[in-house]
């Protein structure tokens, strides 16, 4: 079975969200490849920290709906409880 996720993040599954979420064209979809692969090179100093960055970086996206698609380890107590993952 293939890992979906790279450095802790699906990709591919958060395009694909979006997609049918707000019908991206292709510009935007590669706009937000390099805005996902800047994160996963320089944001992941601290937990939670990639995802608010991209969260920040594209106002119409809620940190929740970019935590869902990361894996645990990136994430913090609190966020994972917000997610349901965690008790």
């Amino acid at each position: 079975m293939e890992n979906k996720y790279y450095k802790g993040f699906n990709r591919d599954g958060f395009i694909e969200w979006l997609e049918d979420k707000h019908g991206l064209n292709s510009f935007t979809v590669e706009l937000l490849d390099n805005i996902i692969d800047y994160a996963n090179k320089h944001e992941h100093v601290s937990k939670d920290q990639f995802a608010y960055f991209i969260s920040d970086l594209v106002p119409e996206i809620e940190f929740i709906d970019v935590a869902k698609f990361c894996e645990d380890a990136i994430l913090t107590r609190d966020t994972l409880g917000q997610l349901g993952r965690i008790e």
